[in-house]
């Protein structure tokens, strides 16, 4: 006999089929968080942003990345499997050669030059997420095409700018003193 509260019972196991909740998948997933489409990177299984810290990228899914604790719980989420190879993606929104243009988003920029072909901005574009055509194609133009350095890009702006968040050299207090060795 079936006791109450027994969740082998026949009554209880049809509650608790509809408690279950249906997981969204390709672009019902994005339909139903919107907020993950404005991400530069998301998980690919809770959804949440992980575009300013650390994230677990796989190397054998195309385009798959998943937050730490989703990662260390094992998650997988068809094709990806937990045995795939991996590396870890740390946090790259520092200005690299523009102090509006984090260095992600310069990965980001290239990679879809390469994808798309120069002069597809609207596709390039939407590679990059967070930045319009005509960010994309007047900042590639400044600083890949024509910029004062040519043919290297020019970090001078970002390294000039006192707004800009660059990482500061250590000072000469700040390392430990040379000594010389005295030969055998």
């Amino acid at each position: 006999a079936a006791m109450a509260g027994d969740s082998s019972t026949p009554a209880a196991l049809g509650s608790l089929r509809a408690k279950r909740r249906r997981i969204p998948t390709g672009r019902a997933m994005f339909q139903a968080r919107p907020e993950a489409t404005r991400a530069l990177y998301h998980c690919n299984y809770c959804m949440k942003d992980i575009s300013n810290e650390p994230r677990i990228r796989c190397a054998e899914c195309e385009d798959f990345d998943l937050c730490v604790p989703c990662f260390s719980a094992g998650v997988e989420v068809s094709p990806h499997r937990r045995g795939h190879r991996f590396k870890v993606v740390d946090n790259l929104s520092f200005p690299l050669l523009d102090p509006h243009w984090a260095a992600d988003e310069e990965i980001l920029l290239l990679d879809a030059v390469a994808t798309y072909g120069l002069g597809n901005w609207g596709d390039i574009a939407e590679h990059v997420g967070r930045k319009t055509r005509e960010q994309c194609r007047d900042h590639y133009l400044k600083v890949y095409i024509q910029p004062r350095s040519n043919p290297l890009p020019d970090p001078a702006s970002v390294l000039m700018d006192p707004q800009a968040k660059v990482l500061p050299l250590p000072s000469a207090s700040a390392r430990p003193p040379c000594t010389p060795t005295k030969p055998p």
